[in-house]
This record gives structure tokens, sequence and C-alpha cells, in this order.
């Protein structure tokens, strides 16, 4: 197996493939130019730029030739490259060669990028396998659906034992990055969590890697016992006396994090009443991992 390269800021594909396309014959330099001058403009955390509206602060934060550039990605991308954010398409063209530097410092777009914005099955095999995004689809393959948080503790597993990357904050980010990549190539959807789509498992076939056969194989008997586990919980639940029910409840908002949960005596209406305080410092610790439930 290859090693990893994964691409910090991971672009979608239609990130990747209009940068690709907007950059062929531009100076590099003229790229660099126009990310330092957005750079030296980034703020702070507790003072934030705003960046979400290219044709608002191109004019106002930008001048001569880097607001000229700044423009021309995000009306030649149709709106898709917002030119604040290229750092990562721009390290995952030149990684996996979509684009190549001559002599005088110009980009030019490959036969490869030609390849991948084509979609052609062996190019996007070898570069998703590159950066991790064949084991995402494995991991969502093996679950009827998922969450990121769900899934971060083995994704940083397999970074660690792929690779020399041992952050869990990378690994959360470069997670939730090819995530958004499977769903942008429709190879999973989201609604709430995550779920890999008919296409997503048409793709997993095509992968001819002996580990990710074996690896297939696996996941399937693990969605085929999550589905009968899910089938006996709904089961037992609607069998259970409904003031066990209350209890389990009140045990399940103790360990969200919720304070002071108190089940009340029975009523006779067969409902959940409990009374509960959050803890804000909980949430404030786990904001991000709530919000993707």
């Amino acid at each position: 197996m290859a090693q990893l390269a994964l691409t910090p800021h991971f672009p979608t594909y239609q990130q990747a493939c209009e940068f690709v396309r907007v950059v062929d014959g531009l100076p590099l330099v003229a790229l660099h130019s126009m990310m330092s001058a957005i750079r030296q403009q980034m703020g702070t955390p507790q003072e934030q730029v705003d960046w979400t509206e290219p044709d608002t602060w191109i004019s106002t934060r930008l001048g001569g030739q880097d607001a000229d550039l700044a423009r021309r990605i995000w009306t030649e991308s149709h709106g898709i490259v917002n030119p604040r954010h290229v750092r990562g398409s721009l390290t995952f063209a030149r990684r996996h060669e979509l684009i190549l530097v001559d002599a005088g410092g110009v980009c030019h777009k490959t036969p490869i990028g030609d390849a991948y914005i084509a979609g052609d099955l062996v190019t996007h095999q070898r570069i998703d396998g590159l950066e991790g995004v064949h084991r995402v689809l494995l991991l969502l393959s093996s679950r009827t659906s998922a969450t990121s948080p769900e899934l971060l503790s083995e994704w940083l597993d397999y970074l660690r034992g792929e690779s020399s990357i041992y952050s869990e904050t990378f690994a959360r980010q470069s997670l939730w990055a090819r995530l958004r990549y499977l769903v942008t190539c429709r190879l999973a959807t989201r609604n709430g969590s995550y779920v890999i789509t008919a296409e997503g498992r048409e793709y997993m076939d095509t992968l001819k890697d002996g580990t990710d056969s074996a690896d297939s194989d696996v996941a399937r008997a693990a969605v085929s016992h999550n589905t009968r586990t899910q089938a006996k919980l709904k089961e037992a639940l609607a069998e259970m006396n409904p003031f066990v029910f209350e209890e389990l409840v009140g045990e399940l908002l103790t360990a969200m994090g919720y304070q002071d949960v108190e089940v009340t005596a029975a009523t006779g209406d067969k409902g959940v009443v409990s009374v509960w305080d959050f803890d804000p410092d909980y949430f404030a610790a786990h904001g991000n991992e709530l919000s993707d439930c």
C-alpha cells in the first residue's frame, strides 16, 4: 500500500477541478502574491474576518493584480473556488501532479489533471487511496449511518498506523473534509448523519487491492450484524415497561452531560417526564461533536 499523502484543507472534487482549470497558464508567483495579501488580513480568533462573500471583500481588501486574480478565480470557477481558500487546492493539485510548474514558473494542467477532471476511474482510485478516502468510505460501509465523531476513533487509529499523523485535531479536520468530499462525489449522503450511497458501494467494488477487498467483506458482515442488533434493540424498547424506559432515558441524559437529571414519579401517561439542567462547560468542550450528531 502506498504511503498516505493527506492534503491539509482537502478540497472538494468540484473545487479541485475548477481550480485546475482556472490556474492553467497562470504564474505561480501571482498566486502566492494573492495568497500573501489575503493572509495579512486574516484577523484573530477575537476579531474574525468574514470571507464568505468574495464579490464584496475582493474590491475592499485587495488591490491591483491581487484583486484581478482573486476576481478571476471566483468568476471563472463559477463561484465554486473562494480565493480565500485556494491553499488546499494548490497543495492538492501539485501533490498529485494535476498541475506542473514549468521552468518559467507558470502552472500548466497535466494529462493527469485532465483525467481527474474527466472522472477517470484509475486516476481517482490512486488519488483517493493516497488521501485516505477509501478508508473513510470503508468505515461508512460498515454502518447503516454514522456521524463524524462516531468515526473519529477508528480514523485516528488508521492514521497512526499508516502515517506519522498523531494529532487528534488534524484527524478531526481531515475526516470532516473527506466526508464532505464523499458527499460532493455522491458516494455518500448527509442528513444529520452520513450514509454510503449505492454509487459509493459500486465504487468500493472497483477497488482491486486485496486488503480493501478483505476489509469490504468484514464491512458487509458488520452492516448485517448492526442491522440485526438495531432490530433487536427496537423490539426490546417496544416491550420495555414505560417507567423502566424513563429510568433508561434519565441515565442517557446524564451520560450526555446533563446535570441534576430527575425522573419524576410515575404519572400514568407512560411518557418520559424528566427535569434537568444543562452543563454549559460540557457543551463548550464537546459542542462540535454534539453539532455533528
